[in-house]
């Protein structure tokens, strides 16, 4: 890995985001130069991108691993996370209708199982930039919420592997399962917990300007809603990983 690549690939794209923010800026203030801003939303695609291939360059570059395949990988889990994003396979919590329940982290748990943490976390990466710039949701910060959720479910599941995973054989591979799904909940109920914690409470775009005070209280039903997402998504990513290596007859990182 080049982290100088990565470096600059990530401020590319945070260019291109603040461009974007201008943009927008420049559509409800100056009127009179529309014709100039309306053509940055355009520059600020070329900079997403542009950002996305030198992060990527860096990540793989100078390795002997088979660039295009990994590339090719997170491609393809990306296009269908963030199809999944934009189909209409969402549904409310019934207990906080603001909070939505979908489907759309499967296939990155999925391809983190298949192919290891660093294409797992290039994919999640990848997703919130595309989000960033086709469908940032209510919140033009949305993505890098659910970015912070994503990796912290992740996370979870990569400390089971790496250190318990030793202790489970194949034919144990539900406990496994279990486990995973129960750290990976815990990570992400807390890291995010922490997350709305600390940026709800900020005015738009980053946050929605929730007081402190209305804010407390809302944090256990916000967890409730983290915890019951990652208990139907890590399992079915781990569903989804197997049979993915069954029809391709290719190993998974989660059994190396």
């Amino acid at each position: 890995m080049n982290p100088n690549y990565v470096f600059s690939g990530t401020l590319i794209a945070a260019s291109g985001y603040l461009v974007r923010l201008i943009a927008s800026l420049g559509n409800l203030v100056w009127d009179s130069l529309a014709y100039i801003w309306d053509f940055l939303p355009y520059v600020s695609i070329l900079l997403y991108f542009l950002g996305i291939i030198t992060a990527l360059y860096g990540i793989f570059g100078g390795r002997k691993w088979i660039e295009s395949k990994k590339i090719a990988t997170i491609s393809i889990f990306t296009a269908l996370s963030v199809a999944l994003v934009l189909s209409p396979a969402k549904f409310p919590a019934p207990y906080a209708p603001f909070l939505k329940y979908q489907i759309w982290e499967i296939p990155i748990v999925a391809a983190f199982l298949l192919y290891g943490p660093l294409v797992g976390v290039a994919t999640s990466i990848m997703n919130t930039i595309v989000l960033l710039v086709v469908y940032p949701g209510d919140l033009p910060t949305g993505p890098l919420y659910n970015l912070a959720a994503v990796l912290s479910t992740l996370l979870g599941i990569y400390i089971i592997h790496k250190f318990a995973a030793g202790y489970f054989s194949k034919q144990q591979e539900n406990i496994l399962t279990a486990f995973s799904t129960a750290l990976g909940s815990i990570a992400r109920v807390g890291i995010m917990s922490i997350v709305n914690w600390a940026f709800l409470r900020y005015p738009y775009p980053v946050g929605f300007n929730i007081p402190v005070e209305a804010l407390t209280p809302m944090l256990p039903t916000i967890a409730i809603f983290n915890a019951t997402l990652a208990l139907y998504t890590i399992p079915v990513g781990y569903f989804v990983s197997r049979a993915v290596s069954f029809g391709t007859n290719t190993s998974r990182w989660s059994q190396r």
